[in-house]
């Protein structure tokens, strides 16, 4: 969000040098607390114990779509994802590795894959040059929307099943972020 909003002052030619403090800060302080070099993710600390909490879940990649991983811990965060969510058997990408024991692809946030994450995902791959696992994600996304319908949450798995049907209602978000993924340009915001 202090990107866009960083962006969004350039538009407006307004000086917003406490936003780009905090921007830095902010960048510091995610890499130095929750990058995590051994499994190539961005991981949550407990805020009560300082412990890292190790989670295979996707959103220790999200900070792809951020200006907060140097273009080496992107390329270590590619690395770890490939091993952790490249699987033929499922569509990228599920919110949870294929092989965790706690995988429930019925569920969403548990393993299902979430459109909206999947946007965002596409958006962090593009954005650090990762255009083939980019387009395997778009690619898949477009072919699960095109098999069952806008919805916001679908099964990865590749061989035919129901979709989720969890999001009754969100015909309209998943509508709109299935364009996004239509028109397969990374969000830019121009100067």
């Amino acid at each position: 969000s202090n990107t866009a909003l960083l962006h969004m002052g350039r538009y407006l030619r307004m000086e917003t040098p406490e936003l780009l403090e905090l921007q830095e800060l902010t960048v510091f302080s995610v890499n130095e607390k929750l990058w995590n070099a051994e499994y190539g993710a961005y991981f949550a600390v407990d805020l009560l114990s300082g412990n890292t909490i190790i989670s295979g879940s996707l959103a220790g990649w999200m900070p792809l779509i951020s200006a907060i991983p140097d273009q080496a811990n992107a390329e270590a965060m590619r690395i770890s994802f490939e091993a952790n969510f490249l699987d033929d058997d499922y569509r990228l990408c599920p919110t949870q590795p294929s092989p965790a024991n706690h995988t429930d692809f019925h569920a969403p946030g548990k393993g299902a894959l979430h459109l909206w994450e999947n946007w965002l995902l596409y958006q962090g791959l593009l954005q650090f040059d990762f255009r083939d696992l980019a387009h395997k994600v778009r690619k898949d996304t477009l072919e699960l929307v095109g098999e069952y319908g806008f919805h916001l949450f679908f099964h990865p798995q590749r061989s035919l099943v129901e979709h989720l049907g969890l999001d009754r209602g969100n015909e309209a978000a998943a509508a709109a972020i299935f364009l996004e993924f239509l028109q397969g340009a990374p969000f830019q915001l121009e100067d």
